[in-house]
C-alpha cells in the first residue's frame, strides 16, 4: 500500500534510513500484526512528530529513557494506556468518512465509550498522545488493514474511517479538521521532526 503522496511531500524525504523493524517481534509482543500502511511508514521513516504535535511511534526507536516512543512504549500503550481511554466520558462520537468527506454525529447520553479497549476484540489500541493530551488509537476491528483511527479527548470521541496514513495526510493538507486538535496545530510552514535516537 503506497504512502499518500501528500503525506510524503509534507514530511519530506527521510533524513537517513530508519532502524529496521523486526515485524515478527512486534507481532509477538503486541499479539497482533499492525496495518500495512503504518508498517510502510515505519520502514521509510524513523519516529516522527508531525508538526511537532502528533507523535507517530516507531517500534525500532532505542529504549527509554532516551526516547519513550518505541516498541516497549507501544506495548505499554497497547495494553495499559488503551484502558485509560475507557475512563473518558464523551458526550458524542463524531465519525468522519474520508471517501464521502462527511462527518456524522452520534450522541452518547450515558457518557460511555462505545468501544472496548485492546486486547478485547475490536478494542482501541493506543498509538500516540498529541501535545494537548488527545489519545490517538486504532480501532482494532477486523483485519489490521481495515483498522480505523479513533481520537479521544474531553467531551468528544472522533473516528476517522480511514487508516493512519490517510488520517495524517488529511490533517496535514487541511482536507479534514479533527475537532480535538486546535486549528493552528498543523501549519504548512512548520516542521515535522524525524528522530533517530
Amino acid at each position: 500500500m503506497p504512502l499518500p503522496a501528500s503525506l510524503v511531500d509534507f514530511i519530506g524525504p527521510p533524513v537517513a534510513p530508519p532502524a529496521p523493524v523486526d515485524w515478527q517481534e512486534v507481532v509477538q509482543v503486541l499479539g497482533t500484526d499492525l496495518p500495512s500502511d503504518y508498517k510502510e511508514l515505519a520502514d521509510k521513516y524513523p519516529l516522527l512528530f508531525i508538526n511537532e504535535w502528533i507523535p507517530v511511534t516507531h517500534p525500532a526507536t532505542p529504549e527509554p529513557p532516551r526516547n519513550p516512543y518505541n516498541l516497549t512504549s507501544l506495548q505499554e500503550g497497547a495494553i495499559t494506556q488503551s484502558r485509560f481511554v475507557l475512563d473518558i466520558e464523551p458526550e458524542a462520537l463524531e465519525i468522519y468518512d474520508p471517501r464521502a468527506r462527511q462527518t456524522s454525529r452520534r450522541d452518547l447520553p450515558e457518557r460511555k465509550m462505545p468501544f472496548a479497549a485492546y486486547p478485547e476484540p475490536g478494542g482501541l489500541m493506543y498509538w500516540g498522545l498529541a501535545e494537548n493530551n488527545t489519545m490517538c488509537c486504532w480501532h482494532t476491528e477486523g483485519h489490521p488493514d481495515d483498522w480505523t483511527i479513533v481520537t479521544v479527548y474531553g467531551r468528544i470521541a472522533w473516528q476517522d474511517l480511514g487508516g493512519i496514513t490517510s488520517f495524517l495526510a488529511d490533517l496535514v493538507t487541511g482536507r479534514v479538521r479533527c475537532p480535538l486538535f486546535p486549528d493552528d496545530c498543523i501549519n504548512l510552514g512548520d516542521e515535522t521532526v524525524q528522530i533517530f535516537d
